[in-house]
């Protein structure tokens, strides 16, 4: 899992991807939290411009295919809204047989290298970490003795979510400036 710490780091490597369809894509999976699958299959349409959405396609659900809204920040539907529209995918690929990104782990894993890292997935950007006090609530549920214990799941989520409620809330984004270049809008960083 990315630490708070390591983000200006990785989004400055990520930046640095020469490849700007990837580059936005993993920005865009780390601020949304989104799997995988899920943003490398949006398409145009699914973008609203007007209520800053995206429509993307629940994979969580197995039985039926199932949609869910997700908010854009400014930042995040800059980056997509300034990818090449090359075809319906809003994460193009001009090499792959089905036209949409399919394999950014490359990048990502040369992108992170840069910056001393080499455990960091792409799938470790949606983990968000049990906290030392969260650890501690569930080892003092569990019995100590020399049977296994074992916690069903309500009881792990209930206080993962009592933890969370009362966590400090951080946002990703590091600093950026808008810019309007027309009806463009451009998002720069601003130097320290």
């Amino acid at each position: 899992c990315l630490q708070k710490e390591q983000l200006r780091s990785w989004f400055d490597a990520i930046k640095r991807i020469h490849n700007p369809v990837i580059s936005a894509y993993l920005q865009a999976l780390l601020l949304t939290g989104a799997r995988r699958d899920e943003l490398a299959s949006l398409q145009w349409q699914d973008l609203d411009a007007v209520w800053h959405t995206a429509t993307i396609k629940d994979k969580a659900n197995k039985t039926a295919i199932k949609t869910r809204q997700i908010p854009l920040t400014p930042y995040v539907e800059s980056l997509l809204l300034n990818l090449p529209r090359t075809n319906k995918w809003v994460f193009s690929s001009p090499t792959a047989k089905s036209g949409r990104i399919q394999e950014p782990r490359i990048a990502h894993k040369q992108a992170i290298e840069s910056m001393g890292l080499t455990t960091l997935t792409i799938h470790g950007l949606r983990r968000r970490g049990f906290t030392p006090a969260m650890l501690r609530d569930l080892a003092g549920m569990s019995s100590v003795d020399r049977k296994d214990t074992e916690l069903s799941r309500d009881v792990v989520l209930h206080t993962l979510r009592t933890a969370l409620a009362t966590a400090p809330k951080a946002f990703a984004v590091v600093d950026p400036l808008l810019c309007m270049v027309g009806e463009r809008r451009i998002w720069i960083d601003r130097a320290d």
